[in-house]
């Protein structure tokens, strides 16, 4: 049986090059301590599904298919954020605003569609937003200091969403790969 691991999101790449390298610049820590996105792979996951079968692909795009998902929408990235706290920071994030609404009712439909194919239950409360760093594991968090990064202004930056994805992706020394492998339009 071959495994792929899925999830389902909203591809964001190519729009936040300059945010990321404006806010990750506020942040005082070692140079090695985070590792930052460079501007592609950036994706809103609405739905993580974890390491699914591959034979179930077909079934998941079919019930995706068969699923009300909401007409387009309009999102505002407009702040920014960690997971899991702001003691010990592990994922650096930007947040949504103006059209979170919408992304969360995709993601509770998504997940009560989908549920029969979920490999993992995930309890966490769901926070629209992009990852943009990720901390290493050896970081020295006594020398860390987030609170410009917290408090960083941008101007927001407007997305018209007009259709989601079903991803895989593949984890990779140098970081995670997606590749595309459904594309549904809003409508």
């Amino acid at each position: 049986m071959i495994k792929s691991r899925l999830f389902v999101g909203i591809d964001v790449s190519h729009l936040l090059k300059d945010v990321i390298d404006m806010t990750s610049s506020t942040i005082e820590c070692e140079r090695n301590d985070i590792k930052w996105n460079t501007g592609t792979n950036l994706h809103i996951t609405l739905l993580f599904l974890g390491d699914i079968d591959r034979s179930l692909i077909p079934k998941i795009i079919n019930t995706i298919n068969d699923s009300y998902l909401v007409e387009p929408f309009k999102i505002s990235i407009e702040s920014t954020g960690v997971f899991p706290n702001q003691l010990y920071p592990k994922i650096f994030w930007l947040g949504i605003k103006k059209g979170s609404q919408y992304i969360e009712g995709l993601h509770n439909g998504l997940e009560k569609n989908l549920k029969q194919f979920l490999t993992i239950k995930n309890n966490n409360l769901f926070v629209p937003h992009i990852t943009i760093g990720r901390a290493n594991s050896n970081m020295n968090y006594k020398k860390l200091n987030i609170q410009n990064y917290l408090n960083t202004l941008y101007d927001p930056i407007r997305i018209d969403v007009n259709s989601i994805g079903l991803y895989e992706s593949k984890l990779c020394p140098e970081g995670s790969n997606y590749t595309l492998l459904n594309k549904f339009n809003l409508e």
